[in-house]
């Protein structure tokens, strides 16, 4: 209520944050956002500010590559595209919230979903398709570009964690 603002839909903000503390979500908006409307020569913040705010706090300040080769441009775009279809058909208790091509920290580009509820634990076949996004973006890489690429080094070491989460524990009796 301190901060002015138009067209802010706090049901948004809320449902795209699951996990956030309310002092993350609070110096988002209250920092970050307003950084971002004032470098915009705004006096009010608007939905993308604190989109882009929760995303910054997340995954680090967008990092742009001004001379991107557009052929390296188009093989993330590709890549991202996968992980998003994938994402769609094989988790719809999920919904996506973005895909960006936009560099932050260490990633060239990402898709960020959220489960449509608080999820506590999980069946095996939800793992199974979490692994299979994460080797969209590859298959879709090779599908449209004629071969695979490196660079997805996150969704590796994603996949990688999600196969040895899988194996079945070991009790000692």
């Amino acid at each position: 209520s301190r901060i002015k603002h138009k067209d802010v839909d706090v049901e948004a903000v809320v449902e795209d944050t699951p996990n956030a503390t309310p002092a993350q979500i609070a110096s988002a908006i209250g920092k970050d956002a307003v950084r971002i409307a004032l470098s915009k020569g705004r006096d009010h913040v608007v939905q993308n500010d604190i989109d882009r705010a929760i995303d910054e706090q997340r995954y680090g300040l967008e990092q742009p590559i001004e001379e991107w080769d557009p052929v390296q441009r188009v093989q993330v775009a590709y890549h991202e595209a996968g992980h998003a279809v994938a994402q769609h058909y094989l988790m719809p208790d999920q919904r996506i919230v973005r895909v960006t091509i936009v560099r932050r920290g260490g990633a060239l580009g990402y898709m960020r979903p959220v489960d449509r509820v608080e999820v506590h634990a999980q069946p095996l076949r939800r793992i199974a398709a979490d692994i299979i996004v994460g080797m969209a973006g590859h298959v879709a890489t090779k599908l449209h570009m004629g071969e695979y690429w490196t660079g997805a080094w996150g969704d590796n070491s994603g996949i990688r964690f999600n196969i040895w989460s899988t194996k079945e524990p070991k009790f000692d009796a």
